[in-house]
């Protein structure tokens, strides 16, 4: 399929090819939660002081997660009319 596409010159994805970066934007939220988890579940038991630095990691996963649920469907509408 991907041969059948750059040999007749259309990406099958267009918006998704003009930032290297897209596809990333789901999986940052998903690796933060796995790290928080373990420091949940590690760290935390061992020192007190790491439930602070969960605490923060977690709402910036929080904000990551909601940016990319709500801001690549966005992003991708809005690109589609532009085009």
């Amino acid at each position: 399929m991907a041969a059948h596409a750059a040999a007749s010159g259309a990406e099958p994805f267009p918006v998704l090819d003009s930032n290297p970066f897209s596809d990333c934007r789901g999986t940052m939220p998903m690796g933060l939660a796995t790290i928080v988890t373990m420091l949940v579940y590690v760290a935390v038991p061992l020192s007190k002081g790491f439930l602070y630095f969960t605490e923060v990691l977690f709402w910036i996963d929080v904000v990551f997660a909601l940016l990319s649920c709500f801001g690549v469907p966005l992003f991708m509408y809005s690109s589609s009319l532009a085009a």
